[in-house]
């Protein structure tokens, strides 16, 4: 695509025109990388214009034309101060939020963590999935890309949140399918879900089963012992400059192999990978599960080293992370303080098929 510029060379308008509009657009543009807009209405501009020609043109002399020169009148002059003030406020600004400095693959490590703990549309679903099984809700396919919630199956408290009757389409893609719900990790039932199910589980009403924080599975994903921990931290984050520290917390699954007088701990990225893939194979009493859920709490008691060390890891981690963003937008870099001890959320221990166990 190509842009012809015509103009007549004996036309002091366009002759005006081109030198200072015109080439000094490309000047800025040559300098910020980007175009600044004229600060002002068309009808300013055009009336500066006409100002300016009047005033010269009463002059004897026709070299003396000055089209928003120096020289000219207070109108083209402020012209002139508008233009400037706002190519500085450009500058400012990009200097400031400096996107076109960040390069994507400084940042790409970022992004894939902060989607891998947003979660991905499948893993949106696959939560609704399980949760209707235990919840006790209407939930089935309509369509490939279309899922169909009975409202009046779902629990008093969700039906209050989302207030919608009757059944509803959704989908987990965007943009929907016309006539659907988009359901993403945000959406209030899908929040509110998560929160009825750990609320339910922290504090069971008389009778709720549907969910618990302890479970224990027999498995062929472990061939030693394995115990996962599910743990809320929390952060003091200091920046210098501020007195009161701001807080941050985050949730993780990590785990150990082994027995309770001698553990070895688990890389958070494969105790989260045994999380979401490990499935029982074989069953368990109920007297195996409490009995080996008793020595999860009993080794739990005896780790405070490891998870120390743990939280201290994950500290320096989170304010490498921090630095690197944090240069990138030239802001200070903060102290990731971890508080001791941290919530223990919930427990599943994995015990191996008999003939697969070492150790």
């Amino acid at each position: 695509m190509k842009a012809v510029l015509i103009y007549g060379q004996d036309n002091l308008v366009d002759k005006a025109v081109l030198e200072v509009l015109i080439r000094k657009a490309w000047r800025i543009h040559r300098q910020l990388g980007v175009y600044v807009p004229i600060p002002l209405e068309t009808e300013s501009v055009i009336e500066a214009i006409v100002t300016s020609l009047l005033s010269e043109s009463r002059k004897y002399r026709v070299e003396q034309l000055s089209l928003f020169g120096d020289s000219g009148t207070s109108g083209t002059r402020e012209f002139h101060e508008f233009w400037d003030r706002a190519v500085e406020r450009e500058r400012a600004r990009r200097t400031k939020f400096a996107q076109y400095a960040i390069k994507p693959d400084e940042v790409a490590k970022e992004l894939e963590e902060t989607d891998r703990v947003l979660g991905s549309p499948e893993e949106v679903k696959a939560f609704l999935r399980e949760a209707s099984q235990r919840v006790g809700f209407t939930f089935y396919p309509f369509s490939d890309s279309t899922w169909v919630i009975d409202t009046s199956s779902l629990p008093q408290p969700l039906r209050e949140r989302i207030r919608k009757t009757g059944e509803i389409r959704v989908s987990f893609s965007s943009p929907p399918p016309e006539g659907t719900m988009f359901l993403g990790r945000s959406h209030p039932l899908v929040e509110g879900l998560s929160e009825y199910i750990m609320d339910t589980a922290l504090y069971p009403p008389p009778g709720e089963t549907f969910v618990s924080r302890c479970g224990a599975i027999r498995t062929g994903s472990v061939s030693l012992l394995t115990t996962l921990y599910l743990l809320r931290v929390r952060y003091l984050l200091h920046e210098r400059g501020k007195e009161v520290p701001a807080l941050a917390e985050e949730v993780f699954v990590w785990g150990v192999t082994g027995y309770p007088s001698y553990v070895t701990p688990l890389p958070i990225e494969k105790a989260q990978d045994l999380f979401e893939r490990a499935h029982p194979e074989e069953n368990l009493s109920d007297e195996e599960k409490e009995e080996v859920v008793r020595e999860a709490l009993q080794t739990w008691e005896e780790i405070d080293a490891l998870v120390e060390s743990l939280l201290t890891e994950r500290a320096a981690s989170h304010e490498e992370t921090q630095k690197r963003i944090r240069r990138l937008l030239r802001e200070r870099a903060v102290r990731f303080e971890p508080q001791f001890p941290p919530d223990l959320l919930g427990i599943l221990v994995l015990l191996p098929i008999p003939g697969t166990m070492r150790g």
